[in-house]
């Protein structure tokens, strides 16, 4: 909001405390209290000035305050796919939500790996690249966006990239980065200027990441053995945007039958069709177990990979 400052002025002048009534009588007024148990605040130009100062700076704060970042992780701080990728002319995916490539000439391969300010480039010139889901490309296109990027350069000193941003598909690209460069924050705005960059907390960007990847720990599932196979249900913490492809350690499950020999070693699999986002329904093998029964299936380390790749 804009306020316009006003400049209060002292009174000055002679015979300020004389006063005149209806028959025409002067009088003089002077401050003659009985006792005084609190002096209070003076009422003076000078006060009334330094109010006015408090106004226009809280004004002034709030027209510059921070529009909402459009980009997920835009601090680079979520890496839940490990801490340094080697990138060659295929995109692939390394810090959660960025989608990196090798541009053409220089080294063979470059490498992304995670620093303290964002992520570093090394060995070779990197496009990297943010893809939106298709309802957010559908809410943004015809917006008028500003896309703002800090860089640190090898010497140490920061580059400022803002440019204005047409959506006309799910991919946003940052540009190329050369080696040595760490690109340490992105954001995407609504409006034509730039407003500053200010980072959510690890465990907003953690939560907003887990949607489109998620790496499991260990965990135990009820489920139910039919003829050699056991089917069970799996809930991720973090409802995911669409069925994932599982990976990981997809052949290390364990089945406990009841009444029988634990299973190790066996390999999981996902049924799409039966699956959301919010319930995967999985099944593994149980080879030697010839009767129905209830079991619980225990793994570890499954990746669940639900990202946007066009």
């Amino acid at each position: 909001m804009a306020y316009t400052k006003n400049t209060w002025l002292p009174r000055i002048g002679t015979g300020l405390n004389k006063f005149t009534d209806q028959n025409g009588n002067e009088w003089t007024l002077t401050s003659a209290p009985t006792e005084v148990q609190q002096a209070g605040t003076p009422f003076t130009a000078d006060w009334m000035n330094h109010i006015e100062d408090g106004i226009y700076n809280a004004a002034a704060r709030a027209d510059i305050s921070s529009n909402p970042n459009l980009l997920i992780n835009g601090g680079f701080t979520v890496w839940q796919r490990g801490e340094s990728f080697t990138v060659g002319t295929s995109r692939i995916y390394t810090a959660d939500r960025w989608y990196c490539v090798k541009l053409a000439g220089g080294a063979e391969s470059a490498t992304v790996s995670r620093t303290e300010d964002g992520m570093l480039v090394s060995g070779a010139t990197v496009s990297i690249a943010y893809m939106l889901e298709p309802q957010d490309v559908a809410l943004l296109q015809g917006k008028q966006l500003t896309l703002s990027i800090g860089v640190k350069n090898s010497d140490g000193s920061m580059k400022y990239i803002t440019r204005p941003v047409e959506v006309t598909s799910a991919m946003v690209s940052l540009g190329g980065f050369t080696a040595g460069q760490t690109v340490c924050w992105a954001k995407l705005e609504m409006g034509e200027e730039a407003t500053p960059f200010v980072p959510r907390s690890y465990g907003e960007e953690l939560l907003a990441c887990m949607r489109y990847y998620q790496k499991t720990g260990t965990v135990f599932c009820p489920g139910y053995i039919t003829v050699g196979g056991a089917s069970f249900t799996y809930m991720p913490p973090v409802p995911m945007r669409s069925v994932p492809t599982i990976g990981g350690n997809v052949n290390d499950m364990t089945v406990r039958p009841v009444d029988s020999d634990v299973i190790y070693q066996q390999t999981v699999g996902i049924s799409s069709s039966q699956s959301s986002g919010d319930t995967l329904y999985l099944t593994t093998t149980a080879p030697g177990v010839t009767s129905n029964r209830p079991c619980v299936v225990q793994f570890w380390g499954l990746t669940l990979d639900a990202e946007v790749y066009s």
